[in-house]
C-alpha cells in the first residue's frame, strides 16, 4: 500500500534536510514523496533536486509563489498513493510512522487516521495546556454517526500534517484546500472532511515532531496581533458554514457547528478591538441566522458564549 507524502517548501533550507532524512529513511518504504517548491527564494530548490537525484521516490514540483493551500493542492493533483499524508517542511516523521499509519489502515480501512504529534523544542508540549491536550489524541475508532463526539476529541482541532487521509475520499468530495485563504487553510479544510468520514481512527502514537513558533514562520508573525484574530478566524467559520450547507450537513448537525463556531471565534469576538467589536459579533449571529442555527439546543457553554457575542452587539 503506497502512501503519498506532501511536502509544502518555502524558504526551509534551515530545516529542509533534516526534514527529508525523515521520509527518506522511513521504515515503510512504498511512498511517493511530492515536494512542492512554491517559489522558494533560498536554495531550497536546490536540496530538493539533491535529494530527487538520490531517491526515484522523490518527486519536486515547482512554482511560483502561491501559498500553502495552493502549495498542497498541487501536490495533491500528483498524488498516486491510495493515502495522503501532509508533512511541513520544518517538521520531521518519526521514523516507523509511516509504517504505524500503513498497518492502522490495512487492519481497519478507515478513511482518516488522526495522530498524535511531539514538539520542537520538546518542553513546549508541557508548556502549552491546549496544544498537549490536541497532540494527544487517545487509541480509539469513531464512526459518521459519533460527529458530536468526534468534533469534541482530542486530534479534531485540525492540523492537517497529523492527519492521513484516504485520497479517494478526497476525490469523491472534491475537496481541496482553499487558495484563498492565507490563515487558518487547515480549520476549513478538516472540518469539510470530518463530517464525510465513515471511519476515523485516532491513535496516541506520536509520529510527527512539530517545530513550533520557527522565527518567521506565519504562526509567528500572526501572534503579534492577538486582538486581530476575529479578522481572521471569522472568515474560516463563514467559509466552513458555507460547504456544510451546500452538503446539507446544517440540517442533521446544526447544534455540532454552533457548538464549534462558539469555541473557535466567540472569545475573538469578544477581545477584538473595542470599534470593530460590535460589527463582528452581528456577523456571526447573522451567520447562524443563515444556517438556521438560532433555535438549536445549546450546552451551558455554549449559552455562555452566545450571551457573550450577544453582548457585544449592544442587546
Amino acid at each position: 500500500m503506497k502512501l503519498s507524502l506532501i511536502v509544502p517548501v518555502y524558504n526551509t533550507r534551515a530545516y529542509l534536510e533534516k526534514c527529508m532524512e525523515s521520509l527518506l529513511n522511513q521504515t515503510w518504504t512504498d511512498l511517493e514523496i511530492l515536494c512542492v517548491n512554491d517559489g522558494s527564494t533560498d536554495d531550497s530548490g536546490e536540496i530538493l533536486d539533491k535529494f530527487a537525484r538520490r531517491d526515484s521516490r522523490v518527486q519536486v514540483i515547482s512554482q511560483e509563489n502561491r501559498g500553502l493551500s495552493a502549495a498542497r493542492n498541487a501536490g495533491l493533483r500528483r498524488a498516486t498513493g491510495e493515502y495522503v499524508c501532509f508533512v511541513d517542511s520544518d517538521d520531521v516523521l518519526e521514523l516507523d510512522a509511516c509504517r504505524r499509519l500503513a498497518l492502522e489502515i490495512l487492519g481497519k480501512e478507515p478513511d482518516l487516521v488522526v495522530f498524535g504529534a511531539k514538539t520542537l523544542p520538546p518542553e513546549e508540549l508541557q508548556k502549552d495546556p491546549w496544544l498537549k491536550w490536541t497532540l494527544s489524541p487517545r487509541d480509539e475508532m469513531l464512526r459518521e454517526g459519533d460527529l458530536r463526539r468526534l468534533m469534541q476529541a482530542p486530534g479534531a482541532w485540525p492540523f492537517v500534517w497529523r492527519d492521513c487521509v484516504r485520497r479517494e475520499l478526497l476525490l469523491r468530495e472534491n475537496l481541496w484546500f482553499d487558495e484563498s485563504v492565507r490563515y487558518g487553510e487547515d480549520t476549513v479544510f478538516q472540518l469539510c472532511l470530518l463530517p464525510a468520514c465513515r471511519r476515523v481512527s485516532f491513535i496516541s502514537d506520536r509520529l510527527y515532531i512539530y517545530r513550533k513558533d520557527r522565527p518567521g514562520s506565519l504562526m509567528e508573525r500572526l501572534k503579534a496581533g492577538r486582538e486581530k484574530r476575529a479578522e481572521m478566524h471569522l472568515p474560516l467559520v463563514e467559509k466552513t458554514a458555507a460547504y456544510w450547507r451546500k452538503k446539507g450537513w446544517m440540517d442533521s448537525w446544526g447544534d455540532v457547528f454552533l457548538g464549534w463556531s462558539l469555541e473557535f471565534a466567540a472569545y475573538d469576538v469578544y477581545r477584538a478591538e473595542k470599534e470593530r467589536r460590535g460589527e463582528y459579533a452581528r456577523r456571526l449571529m447573522r451567520l447562524w441566522a443563515d444556517a438556521g442555527l438560532e433555535g438549536q439546543p445549546m450546552t451551558a457553554c455554549a449559552r455562555s458564549y452566545y450571551l457573550l457575542v450577544e453582548s457585544c452587539t449592544g442587546k
